[in-house]
């Protein structure tokens, strides 16, 4: 009995620890690869400090570093950016707690990049293309809140005469013009220019509505809208009849077009069609044995219809 009671508490160790070695290969067994490699890296990091690099791995290090070129060095210091590990882990180690550790088996192929969970992605591929409203959107940026534009339509010379505009509002607007007929080449083909008439003077003037089909600002991208305008124009023949007429005309238009701007200024470019109609002339003489006295002046035609291209300039506010 004396025997048993010296031999039973070793006994009891020894099962003890025979049980905690089973218990612990165990969860070895039951360990992640990521886990199982973080483990490893632990005890790596452990002998890694122990243990600094000798002067010949030290050299090669160096060396191996020399033989990158600039573009590969930086990609690797990209690469260890984005894994936020202090080196660039090679292609079957995860970035894990700032540590390299290894987690996929096989390797990685070049241009993927291993997961502590042993999957392999591609990293995400940043690109410079930007669709048209981004690009409208950070070029007009400064403006965007903007609420009135004075515009300058120069590419009415080549029709009824360069306008001045004035715009105010926000993806809905109202617009205000000006017109000088005698700067419009279009000015002299259409009203009387022979060798007894000839066009004196014309001026216009409307007044409409646009729509801005656009999200990233005010009074820019595509629009279309329409308006009410009128005209007075002076025809004189001082030769034959001798008499100076002036008509007023009136009448309504519609447009479509797009604008870009570009900080503050813009630039617009659309057609535009117009019916006019004549309401009313009035008669002047211009000596004696004029048409006016017996009222036999001639008067000008029915409602005329007109297309235009606007090519506008100007500045937001």
């Amino acid at each position: 009995m004396r025997v048993f009671a010296r031999i039973l508490p070793v006994l009891a160790v020894v099962f003890c620890a025979q049980v905690a070695s089973v218990h612990a290969q165990d969860a070895k067994n039951d360990e992640t690869p990521a886990q199982e490699a973080l483990r490893a890296s632990d005890s790596a990091a452990v002998r890694a400090e122990a243990e600094p690099l000798t002067p010949e791995q030290a050299e090669a290090t160096r060396t191996a570093l020399e033989s990158k070129t600039p573009d590969e060095l930086d990609e690797m210091a990209q690469l260890a950016k984005r894994s936020k590990c202090p080196e660039v882990c090679r292609q079957d180690e995860a970035c894990v707690h700032g540590r390299c550790l290894r987690a996929c088996t096989p390797e990685c192929r070049p241009g993927t990049t291993c997961k502590p969970n042993g999957s392999c992605i591609a990293p995400p591929v940043e690109s410079d293309f930007r669709t048209e409203d981004e690009l409208a959107r950070i070029s007009g940026a400064e403006s965007a809140d903007a609420k009135q534009a004075f515009i300058l339509d120069p590419g009415g010379i080549f029709f009824l005469g360069a306008n001045v505009a004035y715009e105010r509002g926000a993806r809905s607007a109202w617009i205000g013009r000006l017109q000088l007929m005698n700067t419009g080449l279009m000015s002299y083909t259409l009203e009387p220019q022979n060798e007894f008439e000839r066009f004196e003077f014309g001026f216009g003037a409307s007044f409409g509505y646009r729509r801005y089909e656009t999200n990233f600002g005010n009074l820019r991208g595509f629009f279309y809208g329409g308006g009410l305008l009128g005209q007075a124009v002076q025809v004189v023949d001082d030769d034959r009849n001798r008499f100076a007429r002036t008509t007023v005309m009136v009448g309504t238009y519609g447009e479509f077009g797009y604008r870009w701007v570009f900080g503050n200024l813009l630039f617009g470019f659309g057609p535009n069609l117009s019916i006019r109609f004549p309401v009313g002339n009035g008669f002047s003489a211009r000596g004696r044995n004029s048409c006016v006295e017996d009222d036999t002046c001639p008067t000008p035609g029915a409602a005329r219809f007109e297309g235009t291209l606007a090519l506008e300039i100007g500045w937001l506010q």
